[in-house]
C-alpha cells in the first residue's frame, strides 16, 4: 500500500505529457493587449480622448516579430501570420507604448519564456504583464504540411501492378501450353499408345 501511494504521488507530481511546444518552426497569428482604462497617475491616457493610441512591438529573441499602431483604443489585437522558430530558450518580450507628439507614454510590458513547456498552438497563450497592461497573450499555430509531390512510383503503380501481373499470367500459360502441346512426339507417341493399350 505504501508503495502504491508513494508511486502515485510522483506520477501525479509530475506535469501531463504533451503539455508544451517541440522546437520548430510555427506561424505567429497574433498577438493582443488589454490596457488599463487610466495611467497608473489615475489620469486619462490622452488629453483629447480618454484612450491611448497604443504602438506594440513583439520580439522573439531580441529581433522583432511583430508591430502594430492603433489610435483610441483599450483592446489591442494584431494580426501577423509570419513563420517563426522556437526552441528550448526563446523567450518572448512585448512593449506597449501610448503614441503621441510630443512624448510617448510606457503603458507596460509582456513576457513569455519557456514557451516550449507551457504553449499550446491555436489558444491564447498569457503572458506576464507588468505596468498598465491588464493583460497579453499571442497566438502559434503549427505551419501547413508541406505538399506531398507524387514520385514518378506513386503516379505509375497501378499501372506496374497490372502489367506485372498480366507477364505473369501470360508466362504461366506459355509454360502450361508448352509444357502439353510442345513436347517431343516419341513422348506424345508413347502416351497415345499408352492410351490405346488401356
Amino acid at each position: 500500500m505504501l508503495a502504491f501511494a508513494l508511486f502515485a504521488s510522483l506520477v501525479l507530481a509530475q506535469p501531463a505529457l504533451g503539455v508544451g511546444l517541440e522546437p520548430g518552426t510555427y506561424i505567429l497569428q497574433e498577438f493582443g493587449v488589454v490596457i488599463e482604462a487610466k495611467k497608473a497617475n489615475g489620469k486619462d491616457w490622452d488629453r483629447s480622448a480618454s484612450k491611448p493610441d497604443p504602438s506594440i512591438t513583439l520580439r522573439l529573441n531580441e529581433k522583432t516579430v511583430g508591430e502594430c499602431k492603433h489610435r483610441d483604443l483599450l483592446e489591442v489585437r494584431c494580426e501577423v501570420g509570419d513563420a517563426i522558430r522556437i526552441d528550448g530558450k526563446s523567450v518572448f518580450a512585448l512593449v506597449a507604448v501610448d503614441s503621441d507628439l510630443v512624448a510617448d507614454d510606457n503603458i507596460g510590458e509582456g513576457r513569455l519564456a519557456q514557451i516550449h513547456q507551457t504553449g499550446v498552438t491555436d489558444k491564447a497563450i498569457a503572458m506576464e504583464v507588468d505596468g498598465q497592461l491588464a493583460s497579453a497573450y499571442l497566438i502559434l499555430q503549427r505551419p501547413p504540411p508541406p505538399p506531398v509531390v507524387p514520385t514518378w512510383l506513386g503516379t505509375h503503380q497501378s499501372r506496374l501492378i497490372g502489367l506485372s501481373i498480366g507477364i505473369l499470367v501470360g508466362l504461366m500459360l506459355l509454360f502450361g501450353f508448352k509444357s502439353f502441346w510442345f513436347r517431343p512426339r516419341n513422348v506424345r507417341a508413347r502416351n497415345d499408345e499408352e492410351g490405346e493399350a488401356a
